[in-house]
């Protein structure tokens, strides 16, 4: 379990170590329960930002030191790295293509200028202060990480550095054009698998009408579903029986699959809103996310997928995304 940060008042850059530009990879590799660390988001060459976890959680990304840890108040940021260069040992490589190598970290760092620019306008950080910005390898040398030269390793060739970063990051927030990142799904989704979601087809449902649900196929109906309602389906029989994941059978013809880029785990479960007022997203990200409205203290909502970790559940309506954080819901 991730705790939150102490104080969010940092962030630190890596790079993969792995000439990987895919993060797919990574994340693949991170959601193996074996594997001991973590970070908030992964950026790829091209602009794309894949948030594995809310900012404000603490992340294991930068290891510890003589001085301790910047794990505890510090983003987490992994850059992919280009395909065509090859370790030989440690941080030594050898550039297949130094011309492609060197346009890819060149974009790769247009876009991490962008989305650093971002997080220091949203949490209000300066990052030309000391500190407040620094490498994996900047952390070691502090004393506040583990023995990692990244992504410096990679910068010092191509004619990059920590200090135009860093200068490059304070010059678009004062030009004030800062872009909202493109924010991506951690992983795509099964399309034949169940667990699944699916949703009750306004095509095939008239206006007003319901969808049953039943105790067992062909049952007594015990509940039912308005059109247009995302329910997680675990299995489907031979005979068209879609057994649900809060428990029950609708019947299948009536439901079409839910489409969404984002990766869910069907899962239903009753969650109660411990805050006065908590906004109900288009997206479960905050990045580049649409506030549709909000729900209330007290209230409560059934949750029929979860994404990102279990972070962000989807309401039973399919009208949008709340985070599941204990700090904002009790489940029930």
């Amino acid at each position: 379990a991730h705790r939150t940060v102490s104080c969010l008042s940092r962030i630190v850059l890596h790079s993969t170590g792995t000439p990987q530009p895919k993060a797919s990879a990574y994340i693949n590799a991170f959601n193996n329960s074996s594997v001991q660390k973590s970070v908030h988001a992964f950026i790829e060459p091209g602009g794309d930002v894949y948030q594995t976890l809310p900012w404000d959680y603490k992340a294991w990304h930068v290891g510890k030191g003589p001085n301790g840890s910047y794990n505890s108040d510090h983003i987490g940021i992994e850059m992919c790295e280009p395909s065509t260069i090859k370790y030989s040992g440690g941080a030594n490589f050898t550039d297949l293509n130094p011309q492609a190598t060197k346009q890819t970290l060149l974009e790769l760092y247009k876009h991490t200028v962008d989305l650093f620019a971002y997080l220091c306008k949203q949490f209000n950080l300066n990052p030309l202060a000391d500190g407040v910005i620094v490498s994996h390898y900047e952390a070691h040398q502090r004393g506040k990480g583990s023995g990692h030269a990244d992504p410096n390793h990679l910068w010092d060739k191509y004619g990059l550095s920590m200090d135009t970063f860093r200068q490059d990051i304070a010059k678009v927030i004062a030009g004030g054009q800062i872009s909202i990142p493109n924010s991506k799904q951690a992983v795509p989704i099964s399309n034949t698998s169940y667990p699944c979601l699916m949703q009750v087809d306004p095509d095939k449902i008239a206006k007003g009408d319901t969808l049953n649900i039943r105790n067992t196929p062909n049952g007594s109906i015990i509940n039912k579903l308005g059109r247009g309602f995302v329910v997680g389906i675990e299995d489907i029989d031979a005979k068209g029986w879609a057994k649900l994941s809060g428990g029950g059978y609708v019947y299948s013809k009536y439901l079409k699959k839910f489409e969404s880029q984002y990766p869910l785990t069907p899962k239903t479960f009753l969650v109660e809103i411990t805050v006065d007022s908590l906004n109900v997203r288009n997206k479960p990200t905050t990045i580049g996310s649409t506030i549709l409205g909000s729900v209330q203290k007290g209230q409560k909502y059934t949750i029929v997928a979860t994404f990102g970790n279990g972070m962000w559940g989807l309401l039973k309506s399919g009208v949008g995304y709340i985070s599941l954080s204990n700090k904002y819901v009790k489940r029930l």
